[in-house]
């Protein structure tokens, strides 16, 4: 299987590595391969980028961002939600910890936490397939089931 990606750039095309991929590892090692290529796709998208563009990022993260945004929403902190969204790059330091990120605002070090529970919460099937989260409507109904019975 060839791999190649292609990038237009204003004069002409760059052309990343293409590589054979063997095809004998194991779907694990295929998947990290693929992770690392997306990863230096990214980048090289984010350092073409013009100043006030917004940067590109896998679509994991962006779930992570959007789940955030929702659950401060609920939380009835708005404030920290428009400041979220409008300067998520410049006034946060986001924290990867394994299955969860934590966006803390530099500023007032007031912090919002995403993990697993709001994913089933506030996700949808394509969040949820994304997260390969098959059982993600049956998590759900039992959580809200848990909710109303408490």
């Amino acid at each position: 299987m060839l791999i190649g990606l292609a990038v237009l750039k204003k004069p002409g095309l760059k052309i990343f590595k293409e590589r054979s991929i063997n095809m004998s590892k194991s779907p694990a090692e295929l998947q990290e391969r693929l992770k690392k290529l997306e990863e230096k796709f990214i980048d090289y998208l984010n350092e073409e980028r013009l100043e006030d563009e917004a940067k590109f990022v896998p679509l994991i993260e962006e779930h992570f961002f959007y789940l955030a945004l929702e659950k401060l929403r609920v939380q009835n902190r708005d404030e920290l939600a428009e400041k979220l969204f409008t300067g998520v790059n410049r006034n946060f330091v986001i924290q990867k910890l394994g299955f969860k990120r934590r966006y803390i605002h530099t500023e007032s070090e007031s912090f919002v936490e995403v993990g697993f529970e709001e994913i089933i919460r506030f996700g949808n099937k394509a969040m949820w397939d994304d997260f390969g989260l098959d059982m993600g409507p049956e998590i759900k109904e039992m959580m809200e089931g848990k909710q109303n019975a408490g």
